[in-house]
C-alpha cells in the first residue's frame, strides 16, 4: 500500500511540475498571478527542476520577472545562503544555479569565493563569473591585479581569458593604471596572445602593440 501511495504522490508531483512548466513556456507579456501563486507552493527542489528546463529559453524580460518572483518567495535567499555558508557541495550547487540564473546581485558574492581555500570552489567561481558575460566582472578582476591580493592570479587569469577580446581591451586601457600591477597586466596580455585563436583578440593586440611595448619598456626602466 505504501508503494502505491508513493507512486500516486510522485505522479501528482510530476503533473504539478509539468503543468507549471507548460504555463511558463507559454507566457508572453508577464507572469500570471496563478503561476506566481503556484510557484509559492512548490519546494526548492521542484522549482529548481522547472528552472533548469524553462529559464534558458525564456525572453530576457520574462527572466527578469521570474527572478523577482524567486526573490520574493524566498528561493534566491536559499541559493545565496548556500553560497555564503554552505558545505562544499552546497556552495557548488548554488553556483550551478547562479550560472543558470545570472542575477547581478550575486556577482560580488561569487567573486569572494575566489578566495576560498578549496581549489575546486575557486575554479567553479571563476567559471561561473565567465558565464555572466558582462563588463562588471572584467572590471572586478582587473581591479584585483595587484601584488599580495586576496585572489590567486591564476583564477583572475582564468576569468579574463574567458572574456577574450572584451578583457583584452580593458587590460590595454589599464596599462598605465597606477592602482594595479602593470607587470601582471603585461603577463596576462602575453598569455592571452600565446593561447588565443580569436582573430578579434589578435587584432586588438596588434593595433595596440606600441602601447604594450611602451609599458614593457617603462616597467623595465
Amino acid at each position: 500500500m505504501k508503494g502505491l501511495l508513493d507512486g500516486i504522490k510522485r505522479k501528482f508531483k510530476d503533473a504539478k511540475i509539468n503543468k507549471l512548466t507548460r504555463e511558463l513556456l507559454t507566457m508572453e507579456d508577464s507572469i500570471p498571478y496563478e503561476v506566481i501563486n503556484d510557484l509559492g507552493h512548490l519546494s526548492h527542489e521542484e522549482i529548481t527542476c522547472i528552472l533548469r528546463e524553462v529559464y534558458p529559453i525564456l525572453e530576457p524580460y520574462l527572466q527578469e520577472q521570474l527572478l523577482a518572483v524567486l526573490g520574493d518567495n524566498g528561493y534566491m535567499e536559499i541559493v545565496y545562503e548556500g553560497l555564503k555558508n554552505g558545505s562544499e557541495k552546497e556552495i557548488l550547487y548554488s553556483m550551478e544555479l547562479l550560472a543558470l540564473l545570472k542575477p547581478i546581485e550575486a556577482i560580488d558574492l561569487i567573486f569572494r569565493r575566489l578566495a576560498d581555500n578549496r581549489e575546486l570552489i575557486r575554479f567553479e567561481a571563476a567559471h561561473t563569473l565567465i558565464l555572466y558575460k558582462i563588463k562588471r566582472v572584467i572590471t572586478l578582476a582587473i581591479k584585483e591585479l595587484r601584488p599580495n591580493g586576496l585572489y590567486l592570479p591564476a583564477r583572475l587569469a582564468q576569468i579574463l581569458m574567458g572574456y577574450g577580446s572584451l578583457a583584452v581591451l580593458e587590460l590595454i586601457n589599464n596599462l598605465n593604471n597606477s592602482e594595479i600591477d602593470t607587470s601582471m597586466v603585461l603577463e596576462l596580455l602575453t598569455l592571452i596572445s600565446d593561447e588565443t585563436e580569436d582573430e578579434k583578440v589578435a587584432e586588438y593586440l596588434d593595433t595596440n602593440s606600441e602601447a604594450i611595448m611602451e609599458a614593457q619598456k617603462n616597467r623595465n626602466s
